[in-house]
């Protein structure tokens, strides 16, 4: 049996944005299908400008840039009667603003640029609904996370109840089996074309077709303690109870180590010591290689196929081979565009190849479970 993984979540739908932004909140899923015209018309929702232009008001302006957000006005917007703004033409755009600061600096003296742009960033997003790139004026998407706007905020409450309504439709029932249809179509080639396993990355704002999906395809889905799946009601998953069509693994190179969420979360540390360790008191402030070990054991014991782990996780198990500084050891960041990665074991393959008390260890804690014979 070849025992290669590859992960395949995109054949779905994937996350997808917009040229001119350096950030998501102006992305859409593709493919998915829109809410149009017709449907916001039903609900008597008829001002779409109001929707989908940035919402720029004076007031909104002296929040973000204080006494002298005239200057910022002046400078980008064009007045739009009263206290209303829009952008000039061409500078609706993250891109475009952020290439001009690096160009020109803050045009606020005592403001550094990461304050501008923070502020600016803040306007360009302001919107509650996307127009469609082919279709502008018949179907639209809501912006993701669209009630932490200001422009929704300002809304009446009516019109925010039936747009919270549209949103919940969309992103959790509208595109279920839209999706579900789409992979059918990707899936089963994929699987046809190799004799790699294939591991479906399960986690996160999954819609609700996809455990279905991996069922029928027999496909193992992915299980990270951290981030449980919605249908359970703890903040964390039961290793014990995860099926054995998975795969299990502490962290992932997209999340902080183990030892770097412990450093970072004392509320849901202290909440993991007591309840999934089953540990009496305050949880340890750093994750000490016994906490490290206790984690480890849960996943290798876990029913799941297979148990996968980051190196990091598994050096942490050693105090002398531990990162302590956890943070740096997180391989990617996804908030971050700009990021990339490199990472590197701070202990170099050879030295661990000499390192006979780690490896029997690791040896020891894989033969004890039983995840040394075939699967």
């Amino acid at each position: 049996m070849h025992t290669e993984l590859t992960i395949s979540w995109a054949f779905f739908r994937i996350w997808e944005m917009p040229a001119t932004a350096t950030g998501g909140l102006l992305g859409k899923f593709s493919p998915c299908l829109p809410i149009t015209k017709e449907e916001l018309d039903r609900e008597g929702i008829d001002d779409i400008d109001r929707l989908c232009e940035p919402y720029v008001k004076r007031h909104l302006m002296e929040r973000l840039f204080g006494h002298d957000w005239k200057m910022i006005a002046d400078k980008w917007f064009d007045s739009w009667g009263g206290d209303t703004y829009r952008f000039k033409p061409g500078l609706w755009s993250e891109v475009a603003i952020r290439d001009i600061v690096a160009r020109e600096g803050s045009p606020i003296g005592y403001k550094q640029p990461k304050e501008i742009l923070q502020g600016m960033n803040t306007l360009i997003n302001n919107v509650i609904l996307l127009r469609d790139d082919h279709e502008p004026w018949t179907k639209f998407y809501p912006r993701i996370e669209m009630w932490k706007t200001s422009s929704f905020d300002e809304l009446h409450g009516n019109t925010k109840h039936k747009l919270r309504t549209m949103y919940e439709a969309f992103f959790w029932g509208k595109q279920d089996q839209y999706w579900a249809d789409e992979a059918m179509m990707k899936l089963p080639p994929l699987l046809d074309a190799s004799s790699m396993l294939v591991c479906g990355e399960d986690l996160g704002m999954i819609p609700a077709c996809v455990a279905g999906v991996l069922d029928k395809l027999v496909i193992m889905g992915l299980r990270i303690q951290r981030m449980p799946p919605p249908s359970v009601e703890s903040k964390f998953g039961s290793c014990d109870s995860y099926p054995y069509m998975s795969v299990c693994t502490p962290s992932c190179h997209d999340m902080s180590t183990v030892a770097g969420w412990w450093e970072e979360d004392h509320g849901r540390r202290q909440e993991f010591w007591n309840n999934m360790l089953q540990r009496p008191g305050d949880a340890p402030g750093k994750c000490t290689p016994e906490v490290a070990t206790m984690i480890t054991e849960q996943h290798l014991w876990a029913p799941s196929c297979f148990a996968i782990f980051p190196i990091q996780d598994l050096l942490a198990m050693e105090d002398s081979l531990a990162n302590h500084n956890a943070k740096s050891d997180q391989i990617n960041w996804p908030p971050n565009p700009q990021h990339y990665w490199r990472w590197r074991c701070k202990t170099s393959m050879e030295d661990l190849l000499k390192n006979n008390n780690f490896s029997d260890r690791l040896k020891h804690m894989v033969q004890n479970c039983g995840r040394d014979g075939g699967y």
